[in-house]
């Protein structure tokens, strides 16, 4: 069974967006009280997730920079797409990004700053039952208004996001509808 052990690896693949305001290089990513934020993880594996794969777990990892700030309640999902491009500073790049259905739910409140870990299995195998996965954007929205901080890629490359994900390819490799589904997709 095919392992892959992503993480963060570039500082446009992780941003923040505050309002309409989006950040690439900040050395943590924030969420304030008074403001709603949306975070964005981008993550490439070395090899595609074939179309029709079973996804046996996925986990969403990361780290808050301080025990001030490690206070979150937000809602995970990913981008709706085989290979989201990075994050740019054009307004709104990451909140307007589509939305997969599933989601997954943040409730942290004074973790400390070791890892945290989220089960995203269910996010990740919506994009392989649709297409051939090159790439996943993460995105983290809180409106809640908490106070957390979360190491980036520019703050600390070995402990920014990560992403583990184990899965079983299709028996027999893709499936014969595969095109035909992704083109519906895209269409």
């Amino acid at each position: 069974m095919p392992t892959l052990n992503l993480q963060v690896a570039a500082s446009a693949d992780d941003a923040e967006q505050g309002g309409a305001t989006v950040l690439l290089t900040g050395v943590y990513l924030r969420w304030y009280q008074g403001d709603t934020c949306h975070g964005g993880f981008r993550f490439v594996p070395g090899a595609s997730i074939p179309i029709g794969s079973t996804i046996i777990s996925a986990t969403f990892s990361y780290r808050y920079t301080h025990t001030d700030f490690d206070i979150l309640t937000a809602t995970v999902w990913a981008e709706d797409t085989a290979g989201p491009l990075t994050f740019a500073t054009d307004d709104n790049n990451i909140s307007t990004r589509i939305p997969t259905a599933a989601t997954a739910a943040i409730a942290d409140t004074n973790v400390g700053t070791d890892w945290c870990a989220l089960d995203v299995t269910s996010i990740i195998q919506e994009l392989a039952t649709s297409y051939t996965v090159t790439a996943i954007a993460i995105i983290v929205y809180d409106a809640t208004s908490d106070a957390a901080r979360w190491v980036t890629y520019d703050g600390s490359a070995a402990n920014c996001p990560k992403l583990d994900i184990e899965y079983n390819p299709p028996a027999g490799g893709v499936p014969r509808h595969a095109d035909y589904y992704r083109h519906r997709r895209i269409n």
